[in-house]
């Protein structure tokens, strides 16, 4: 399914089960907490306050939303799934 706010398949899932749904109230913590995110992620990944997935490569402050690289690579051409890496 395409998302119906910014034709994207990455942010389909937030689209409907928070928009089209009416979830009232949900936060970034709601989101870190239902997916465990500290317990898998660790400090590498975040949520943002726009509510995607960001990776901080670096444990710092710094941080790569994972929708905006997907975006731009399906700009460029590349289809999903992506492996993406970092150095």
């Amino acid at each position: 399914m395409i998302c119906e706010r910014c034709d994207c398949v990455v942010c389909s899932f937030y689209y409907v089960i928070i928009i089209k749904n009416g979830t009232p109230n949900w936060s970034v913590k709601d989101s870190e907490d239902y997916y465990g995110l500290k317990r898998w992620g660790g400090s590498h990944f975040s949520i943002g306050s726009k509510g995607f997935m960001q990776v901080l490569p670096f444990c710092d402050q710094r941080c790569i939303s994972i929708h905006d690289i997907v975006k731009e690579a399906a700009q460029k051409g590349l289809k999903l799934p992506l492996t993406i890496t970092g150095s």
